[in-house]
């Protein structure tokens, strides 16, 4: 059944990427967001709560709510006292900004203003847009207020600290609902990833953000995508150090194209390390060095020969010494003919 849109005597523009996280927003942040978009992004809090039935509180909440999203920034210019301005943001424009934010100009090309105060004094919002690659900052207020309202951040909040080991501060704070609010990943996959990256010796919420968008921007956002990555991640690095044994590679760094080969070795191929071993027999037996690189076109013909085992690539050399053998058997047969013609010719 198709539907016609009556509009009236005006247009409310709705960003498509709210869409995206309905399943995670409550009636208020719905009922808030219709309002901040007919508004067109200059409001008061306290008209809103009338509007909706709610308290100023939860216009706040919900306000953090699509902050953290992405969906709302904070205004370039000053609104009055009484008004709050957003913008809503459009969501070709989510990687606008990078170079500005950057080089620590604001878009017009003039300074940042002062991004804090003393975090003693209250932690205040600056006006600037966030970065591409970074999260956006909540200020405490609105800390407060998710983690008053919202039951899972605090609990998320909490494990995160038992992880870490620490109390954390406000930017800390702001890292991790951050992660749940603006990229859309769940408490398990934070969870995950946070005990991954303190388990690794990485025990900074600046390590687990920058991890977390390298993550991301390869797809990799459900729980179960991440726990196999993060195995694979394991296995390479507990195998890496018996192959550089192998190959005699030492403590070099390894080449973008040798981790790359050698990733395959582990977790596309998966094989043993005697089978490795003998790559690299046959390697040195070709090349007179123990070059990866020759290694993985052996192991990638052994591969797409469908040989999985060491019997299985042993049995196809002597297969091949057989065959060479009988070649070269029936060479020599021929060459005595040869020989015994000639020296029937040499008789006459």
């Amino acid at each position: 059944m198709k539907y016609k849109i009556n509009y009236g005597y005006g247009v409310s523009v709705f960003p498509s990427d709210a869409l995206k996280i309905l399943d995670r927003a409550k009636e208020s942040d719905l009922k808030v967001l219709l309002c901040v978009c007919a508004a067109g992004g200059i409001f008061e809090i306290k008209d809103i709560a009338v509007r909706i039935g709610c308290g100023e509180d939860d216009v706040n909440a919900s306000l953090a709510f699509w902050r953290g999203a992405g969906i709302f920034e904070i205004g370039a210019e000053e609104p009055s006292v009484s008004q709050t301005a957003f913008e809503v943001k459009n969501p070709d424009d989510k990687r606008k900004f990078t170079e500005s934010a950057d080089r620590g100009t604001n878009v017009n090309g003039k300074p940042k203003e002062k991004q804090a105060e003393n975090i003693g004094n209250g932690f205040q919002e600056s006006k600037k847009l966030a970065k591409s690659d970074a999260l956006p900052n909540y200020t405490s207020d609105e800390l407060s207020e998710i983690l008053e309202t919202r039951a899972d951040a605090a609990m998320l909040i909490n494990e995160c600290q038992k992880i870490m080991g620490k109390i954390f501060n406000v930017h800390e704070i702001n890292k991790i609902i951050g992660l749940s609010d603006y990229l859309a990943l769940d408490s398990e996959y934070i969870l995950l990833l946070v005990k991954y990256c303190a388990e690794s010796g990485r025990k900074t919420l600046h390590y687990v953000e920058k991890t977390a968008f390298s993550l991301y921007d390869i797809g990799i956002t459900g729980v179960d995508e991440l726990s196999e990555e993060l195995h694979r991640r394991d296995a390479l690095k507990s195998a890496e150090g018996r192959i550089r044994s192998i190959f005699g590679i030492g403590s070099r760094a390894l080449t973008a194209r040798e981790n790359k080969e050698i990733s395959s070795w582990v977790n596309d191929f998966r094989y043993d390390f005697d089978i490795i071993q003998k790559a690299y027999e046959v390697t040195v037996d070709a090349t007179g060095k123990s070059t990866v690189h020759y290694a993985n076109s052996v192991l990638e013909r052994w591969y797409s020969e469908g040989y999985r085992t060491l019997e299985q690539i042993n049995e196809s050399y002597k297969d091949k010494g057989k065959k060479e053998s009988a070649a070269k058997g029936s060479f020599d047969t021929d060459e005595f003919f040869e020989a015994a013609v000639k020296r029937s010719f040499e008789g006459q």
